[in-house]
């Protein structure tokens, strides 16, 4: 088990052997995708779900955040697996991470989730209980299958490490957080979104 300790008492434990991690082309994912990349030797599975009522946005854009990453860290030891659906769905997000879990071809999946922005922030915040920012949530679940270090960490502590980590110019802008898929070009942002408010608020830009 390899520690990586970051900005704001962040810290990424990568097990030995093969981990997988849900990608979807985002600041948060493409920030873990990056992590692992340099800090393992394993192979690495990247799954990626695209699905039609969002544009497909997600299968065009991590793959460049795949290769982004790759000139970053010279890791080529990657799997990448892309999937479709009409829209998304727990289902149609976990179920093939499920069969790699079951088949035991990893250990692990990495997720990017984040805490959503504090209650007096002036835009409003999607109601889910996974990114409620006032419950401390376990970044490791499932008997260590689920791994979300992230998970009680907000955008402000994500943008926090992309400096630490001089990522702002090399990485930052290949990712993409706006919900207006297929109605904008797949790498822009509409900046209205809440997913585009929630970026400029974390990061100071889209």
């Amino acid at each position: 088990m390899k520690r990586i300790e970051l900005a704001n008492n962040t810290v990424i434990e990568i097990p030995t052997g093969p981990v997988g991690i849900s990608c979807s082309g985002g600041t948060d994912s493409s920030l873990l995708l990056y992590i692992l990349m340099k800090h393992t030797k394993d192979p690495i599975h990247i799954f990626t779900l695209s699905n039609n009522k969002k544009g497909r946005a997600n299968a065009v854009v991590v793959p460049r955040v795949i290769e982004r990453c790759i000139q970053l860290t010279d890791n080529i030891n990657v799997i990448h697996h892309s999937y479709y659906s009409e829209d998304q769905t727990e289902s149609s997000l976990f179920d093939t991470q499920r069969e790699y879990l079951k088949s035991k071809t990893i250990s692990c999946v990495f997720f990017g989730v984040t805490a959503n922005p504090p209650s007096d922030v002036v835009f409003a915040s999607p109601s889910t209980e996974e990114r409620d920012p006032t419950v401390i949530k376990n970044e490791v679940d499932y008997n260590g299958f689920l791994r979300r270090p992230f998970v009680n960490k907000d955008k402000k502590t994500i943008a926090d490490i992309y400096k630490q980590l001089n990522l702002m110019e090399a990485l930052f802008p290949v990712t993409r957080s706006c919900e207006q898929a297929g109605k904008l070009e797949y790498y822009d942002h509409c900046g209205q979104c809440w997913w585009c408010e929630e970026r400029q608020w974390g990061f100071g830009r889209v």
